[in-house]
């Protein structure tokens, strides 16, 4: 299988992995000017409809866009194969039976830009998704008690005085033993779902060493892992994060820490008061920092892939 882009043919399906096909592509696009513009209209136009805080309208509004999208949806050539390999019973789409038809149907050569057209689809569609279920868990989190603003040039929603904008160095009060999980820093078209998220969280604590806790993660003990303690070899699993492409754009070093916090308790737990915390994610800030420019080169200073 293979897709066109006008100018070439690109190799794509690998030992008939059609859903790794399917994110392959999906991250392209998402890092794309298309989806980019896409996304900026989506909030200006719910920055200009929806004043701030009003729960009830935002909600209304999403679910109203929604069935506009499906209803233009309904009218392309894609809503057939779509509609296939759609679960309305338990509102799941397989890929992987989508990509197979979508070969079928283009016998081997997909169209890139048809192909986007229909990700502009699923994109928006999901992005409002994610958005719903941030809004009914903020509010059963706050009893009703949500505040939210659109940031149009961060690229961003933020719900209530807990939850932290993008590029916002402040740490939430996560005095709870128990993981949630939650996702501040990565793509939620990708990681739309509890497994995946625990699968990523896994995936990264494979390259940290904690100790005994490892056995947690069932890596075997030979595996190269950063120091945790080392506050600069933190800039090794954020570098692997970007060059991924798993992670939301311009990605700052505060919004990292956060989640790394977030996700890794365990090895932050020496710290006592909420001023030590936030005093050593300044200096772990500083490190990580300091780190990458080691990494820098060239006149235009650009930052060498791991």
């Amino acid at each position: 299988m293979q897709v066109i882009d006008n100018s070439s043919k690109l190799p794509a399906l690998k030992n008939d992995d059609y859903e790794g096909f399917f994110y392959s592509e999906l991250m392209k696009f998402q890092n794309s000017d298309i989806w980019n513009k896409k996304y900026t209209d989506f909030l200006r136009l719910l920055a200009t409809n929806v004043p701030a805080n009003d729960i009830d309208l935002l909600l209304s509004y999403l679910r109203n866009y929604r069935q506009e999208c499906l209803k233009q949806f309904e009218k392309t050539k894609y809503y057939m194969i779509w509609s296939l390999c759609f679960n309305r019973d338990q509102n799941s789409f397989d890929k992987r039976k989508f990509i197979q038809k979508l070969d079928a149907l283009y016998e081997g050569s997909i169209d890139q830009q048809d192909l986007y057209d229909f990700f502009i689809y699923f994109c928006l569609t999901t992005t409002i998704d994610n958005l719903i279920n941030r809004v009914l868990t903020a509010e059963k989190s706050n009893r009703g008690n949500v505040t939210f603003q659109v940031y149009v040039n961060e690229a961003n929603i933020c719900f209530s005085e807990k939850e932290r904008c993008k590029n916002d160095g402040e740490e939430e009060n996560n005095n709870g033993s128990e993981l949630d999980l939650e996702n501040q820093i990565f793509n939620s078209l990708i990681f739309d779902n509890y497994h995946r998220l625990n699968l990523l969280h896994k995936t990264i604590g494979h390259f940290i060493d904690q100790g005994d806790d490892n056995i947690i993660f069932g890596e075997p003990l030979h595996m190269d892992r950063i120091n945790p303690e080392s506050r600069n070899e933190w800039y090794y699993i954020m570098a692997a994060l970007i060059e991924s492409n798993i992670v939301k754009k311009n990605l700052s070093v505060p919004a990292f820490i956060n989640q790394m916090i977030s996700w890794y308790p365990n090895l932050f737990d020496f710290i006592q008061s909420k001023e030590d915390l936030e005093s050593y994610k300044r200096r772990m800030s500083k490190s990580i920092s300091a780190e990458r420019n080691l990494w820098k080169y060239g006149p235009k200073k650009e930052v060498s892939r791991l």
